[in-house]
């Protein structure tokens, strides 16, 4: 198991005993937090360079404070960003902490949030995550960046 640090202990106290119908209070609580730091990070977003989906993905690792050798970009075309997530995650030590699944728990409480913020930047712009490669079933977490 993982350094157990403060931010997982956050995570593990979130998810403990969680049921369904609190997943979709979490959910927009992450959402809330997720727009408010955009909103309180203007300065830092209008610095962002790229066409728009570059900036997306430049987007989601700045609010996680990840670099690009974390999370590498593997295919790029004008429609879409694909990269492979491989940074230390504190839900997903948590899930592993807890015994959960992470597809459950990535697509009914997390993806939304991120799916929110790049449409900050642009509203046609969609974030979501292959399912198949996710970890722990997967040694990455594939996470795609499209214009809707």
């Amino acid at each position: 198991m993982a350094i157990m640090n403060k931010e997982v202990k956050k995570w593990i106290g979130l998810l403990q005993d969680v049921d369904q119908s609190e997943f979709l209070i979490l959910e927009e609580n992450l959402l809330v937090r997720r727009i408010k730091w955009f909103e309180d990070n203007l300065n830092l977003v209008s610095k962002l360079e790229g066409n728009e989906l570059e900036k997306a993905y430049r987007l989601l690792l700045l609010k996680l404070e990840i670099t690009e050798g974390e999370a590498p970009i593997v295919r790029k075309s004008k429609s879409v960003i694909v990269f492979h997530s491989s940074n230390f995650c504190p839900s997903l030590e948590a899930c592993k902490t807890l015994g959960l699944d992470t597809r459950i728990i990535c697509r009914e409480l997390l993806e939304r949030p991120a799916d929110a913020l790049i449409k900050r930047l642009n509203p046609h712009l969609r974030f979501s995550r292959n399912y198949s490669k996710i970890r722990p079933y997967s040694p990455y977490c594939e996470e795609i960046i499209s214009f809707m």
